[in-house]
């Protein structure tokens, strides 16, 4: 279960260094007056992307079952649409 728990670990934070992912940080953070308002707006960002994920993935893992294909398009979608 340790090795499972790093491995997504892992994956995420390869995921919270792509490019898309550090552009939209310093954008939010360029913004702000302080060090401190900066660092409380990325902890927000942070969470709701890992409150977004822990809720999805608790879903599928309790219905015991799989994101199907044609959803996974339609969020994908949905989140493209909101980066734009």
């Amino acid at each position: 279960m340790i090795s499972l728990l790093l491995l997504g670990f892992l994956i995420g934070m390869r995921h919270a260094l792509d490019a898309d992912h550090l552009a939209a940080v310093a954008s939010i953070t360029s913004q702000q007056q302080s060090i401190k308002s900066s660092i409380k707006h990325g902890a927000v960002w942070g969470l709701g992307h890992t409150t977004t994920l822990f809720l999805f993935g608790s879903l599928v893992i309790w219905m015991h079952t799989l994101v199907p294909e044609q959803l996974a398009h339609w969020l994908e979608a949905g989140v493209g649409i909101m980066l734009i």
